[in-house]
């Protein structure tokens, strides 16, 4: 269970924030900065991102992997 303001089991909160990561990722391979010609704010560029990789997608998975696993033998 993770400490917090919300009860919410570990596996939902890690899933959940994997989900978000690759969400924004996958609006980065739609070129949504440029898209929506947000490219000169310069905030919004580097909330949104502008370079999709799937090396990113990859050390989403493994952060993920590592919490849950921690997560199992921790408790």
């Amino acid at each position: 269970m993770i400490r917090s303001f919300w009860k919410i089991p570990t596996t939902v909160a890690a899933l959940s924030v994997f989900g978000f990561a690759c969400t924004i990722e996958g609006l980065q391979y739609l070129n949504l900065v440029d898209r929506l010609g947000l490219r000169q704010y310069k905030l919004l560029a580097i909330v949104i991102g502008t370079t999709f990789d799937w090396m990113d997608i990859l050390a989403y998975a493994i952060g993920t992997a590592i919490v849950l696993m921690c997560e199992l033998f921790y408790i």
